[in-house]
C-alpha cells in the first residue's frame, strides 16, 4: 500500500508562507474525510480566490462546507 507524502512535503516551492498555512490547515482538518489527491485540489480551490483578490463566493459549495 502506498502512503501519501508527509504534509510538509506537499508545499509548492513558490507558495508564500501565509498561503501554505491556509492550505495546510485545510488539509489537516479534512484529511480523514477523503483521499489526499482530491483534498489537494480542493485546497487549491480554497486559496486561489483568497490570494488573487477574487470573491470567495466563487468557491465550490463542497469547499465552503469543509472550511
Amino acid at each position: 500500500m502506498e502512503y501519501p507524502p508527509p504534509i510538509e512535503d506537499i508545499r509548492k516551492i513558490y507558495e508564500p508562507y501565509v498561503q501554505w498555512n491556509l492550505r495546510r490547515a485545510f488539509i489537516e482538518r479534512n484529511e480523514e474525510k477523503m483521499e489526499r489527491r482530491k483534498l489537494l485540489k480542493l485546497s487549491d480551490h480554497l486559496v486561489n480566490p483568497c490570494f488573487i483578490n477574487s470573491s470567495l463566493t466563487s468557491l465550490p459549495k463542497k469547499v465552503k462546507d469543509m472550511t
